[in-house]
């Protein structure tokens, strides 16, 4: 599971994409669908997705969240995924 906090007040339409990669740069291995839901501060968002990791092999990926679009600017934040066991 990925999660990240979304600060401000979002559009009623904002793009959010979670990708799975083996590298920063690279290509999405896998996507999760985000959903987001409020906190007790009005301007504060939870996003979070789910990856179904268990086909992969053991190793270091990268876990990529992003918001916006590269036209309209797009933020990004990336964190390492460790996989230390096959199932």
């Amino acid at each position: 599971m990925a999660t990240f906090e979304l600060y401000g007040k979002p559009p009623a339409q904002l793009p959010l994409k979670l990708e799975l990669a083996a590298s920063a740069d690279g290509p999405a291995i896998l996507q999760a669908a985000p959903s987001g839901s409020g906190t007790k501060d009005p301007d504060r968002f939870i996003v979070s997705g789910v990856f179904p990791i268990a086909s992969l092999a053991p190793g270091d990926y990268v876990v990529r969240a992003m918001v916006g679009t590269p036209e309209s600017g797009e933020a990004r934040v990336t964190r390492t995924l460790r996989k230390t066991k096959s199932p």
